[in-house]
């Protein structure tokens, strides 16, 4: 079947509470994911749409929307929102540097260099730590399906003398930031990432899509998870939702502002005013047309929220068309 009826294929399941307003939105939401879609042939892709908590409507082509799919990056927010829970159980602060739990990382084979031993956990949340170049870019494939998670290891690339040459307190997105969290989820549960965050932050009803994506498990705790489009979404609701504390007072968390408009924390993208808060972020795991991933959340102030993934490279060219389509669509009419 060509692509070009999707949306005849389309599955949009309306929640039966669904407001008219919330249906028409919804709708439209789904019409501008199928649009961007169909205009670039992608073989599978779905989305999932929300409104204050409650899904409103799913569809897919090619792929269900309650199928698994990897996250690639959007990996990094569950990583971070569960790392804050663990963090609190064990009486840690983001404040804290890494030489003053240089021993937790030690558990997982990792030393923290003097020159590192002053970096706040806060500037690895936030891409802020100076550490640079990121040694996980340009090495997809070599990586792609290994049978175990490999947080450590990507950990130790991360304080090599060679990779650090960036200034603190300079953003400068580095997987290894979050190599490096996910190496102190590890420590600090004695599980693996999966295990210690799937029921921390995922709704009951939106886990058993929820796992580490057997292609990409390496990546772990910056790009290894994978859900279904409904399954993320219920995560992005119940921790990034417009009624959340993290929505409410985003600046008390880990952040870094970026322009007077957009800042960076706990692996997302967000601007906020006037109490309100829309947060976003995209995945992409690009292998020059091979097993390339693209996948997308956006939280908005409004209370609408959205899940795509998309069986394409998630470059800045493809998702940014989906992006402000989407954008368009949930605030129609305000």
């Amino acid at each position: 079947m060509k692509f070009k009826y999707l949306a005849a294929v389309a599955l949009i399941a309306l929640a039966p509470t669904a407001q008219a307003q919330d249906a028409q939105k919804a709708q439209a939401m789904v019409t501008a994911w199928q649009d961007w879609a169909t205009a670039r042939a992608i073989p599978a892709t779905s989305i999932a749409v929300g409104y204050r908590g409650q899904i409103i409507a799913s569809a897919g082509h090619g792929r269900s929307p309650s199928e698994p799919y990897a996250l690639a990056s959007l990996s990094k927010a569950i990583t971070a929102t569960c790392l804050l829970q663990v963090l609190r159980e064990n009486g840690i602060t983001v404040d804290q540097t890494l030489g003053d739990i240089a021993q937790h990382f030690a558990r997982e084979g990792i030393t923290i260099p003097p020159d590192v031993s002053e970096i706040p956990l806060n500037a690895l949340f936030t891409m802020s730590s100076g550490l640079s170049p990121d040694t996980t870019q340009g090495t997809f494939l070599f990586h792609r399906n290994k049978e175990t998670p490999n947080n450590s290891r990507f950990a130790r690339y991360a304080v090599a003398p060679n990779a650090r040459t960036g200034t603190f307190g300079d953003y400068y997105y580095n997987n290894g930031n979050y190599a490096l969290l996910g190496s102190l989820l590890d420590a600090l549960t004695q599980t693996d990432n999966v295990t210690a965050c799937r029921d921390r932050v995922f709704p009951p009803q939106n886990r058993s899509s929820v796992g580490f994506n057997p292609e990409w498990v390496r990546f772990a705790a910056f790009g290894g998870w994978e859900a279904s489009a409904e399954d993320y979404l219920g995560f992005v609701m119940q921790n990034f939702g417009a009624d959340t504390q993290i929505a409410k007072t985003p600046t008390a968390f880990p952040n870094l502002p970026l322009t007077h408009k957009i800042s960076y924390g706990l692996g997302t993208f967000f601007s906020h005013k006037r109490g309100r808060s829309t947060f976003w972020h995209t995945g992409a795991i690009c292998n020059f047309g091979f097993a390339d991933n693209g996948s997308y959340f956006a939280q908005y102030a409004n209370g609408y929220a959205v899940v795509v993934n998309y069986d394409i490279c998630g470059a800045t060219k493809n998702w940014r068309p989906l992006d402000e389509a989407l954008y368009d669509a949930a605030h129609q009419n305000e």
